[in-house]
């Protein structure tokens, strides 16, 4: 299967994501992203990364990963975040909130490793769902600035997501289980990716 992958915003520049318990989001994405990668790599997959590291708007940010994913043309489109609010659990967006089985089955193994089912949202107006033009969906993998936090494991985490788009998982036990905690130095607080223009363009 052809995959595209996007880890949510840049490291650097006006996109870097939310900010939480010491964590940023941008980093986040990448430890749980590049894990997803090779995990399904591993299985014979074949992945699209579209994340640039640096952009000079959120709108350029955002024109690079919806270009670059629907010159791919890949099966499903998969887009990597945190969330921040205050709240816990993980969320799935979709176009028009469709109940994808990919997105139930990353959902309940999400679940399985302590994190509240939040559901499937309507992200038809998110650049990264709504203007993707294959079968695609964001997940809000937990939120940065709660007590989830407290069992945040990129390990973990990207298993869930593989096992719920492929159905199979691979273990890699000689990775540390221990969370990475990033720099602290305090981004801006974007939750994720919205730009009506890129949808409707």
């Amino acid at each position: 299967m052809k995959i595209v992958l996007d880890y949510g915003h840049c490291l650097s520049g006006p996109d870097t994501g939310a900010s939480g318990n010491g964590y940023r989001e941008e980093i986040c994405t990448r430890e749980i992203g590049k894990k997803v990668r090779s995990k399904l790599v591993s299985l014979g997959h074949s992945i699209v990364v579209v994340s640039p590291d640096y952009a000079s708007s959120v709108s350029e940010s955002l024109r690079i990963r919806v270009s670059s994913a629907n010159s791919a043309a890949a099966d499903i489109s998969v887009s990597i975040h945190l969330n921040a609010g205050g709240g816990r659990g993980t969320e799935i967006y979709t176009k028009n909130g469709s109940t994808l089985v990919e997105a139930s089955n990353i959902l309940r193994e999400m679940n399985s490793i302590g994190y509240i089912n939040r559901g499937i949202k309507n992200g038809s107006e998110l650049a990264l769902v709504g203007g993707i033009r294959t079968k695609s969906m964001l997940v809000e993998c937990c939120f940065i600035d709660s007590s989830d936090m407290n069992i945040y494991n990129p390990e973990r985490i990207a298993t869930a997501i593989v096992k719920g788009l492929v159905g199979q998982e691979v273990s890699t036990p000689n990775e540390p289980q221990t969370p990475v905690n990033p720099p602290t130095t305090p981004p801006g607080t974007d939750r994720y990716v919205n730009l009506n223009k890129s949808v409707n363009s």
